[in-house]
């Protein structure tokens, strides 16, 4: 048997610095934050802040698919334990 499930109130921040597009390609460009507060005693809250990169290119029908989706964290790796 696995570890329980540990569940978390989550808030997840998302800000675009850039948006651009040409064609049939178009990108964003930003950092988030994420904060996670648990809703049992004696789990550690989750912090995490970064960066990301999207982008996608118009499909013949004309929606917007991803091509690429990035994101990547601003803190340090945690030591190995």
């Amino acid at each position: 048997m696995g570890r329980p499930a540990r569940r978390y109130q989550v808030k997840f921040d998302v800000s675009a610095d850039e948006v651009e597009g040409r064609g049939d390609l178009a990108y964003a460009r930003g950092h988030y934050t994420l904060d996670g507060t648990p809703k049992a005693k004696g789990v550690p809250p989750l912090h995490d802040q970064g960066k990301f990169l999207e982008i996608l290119r118009r499909q013949a029908d004309g929606t917007w698919r991803y091509a690429v989706d990035m994101y990547s964290s601003d803190l340090p790796v945690p030591a190995a334990k």
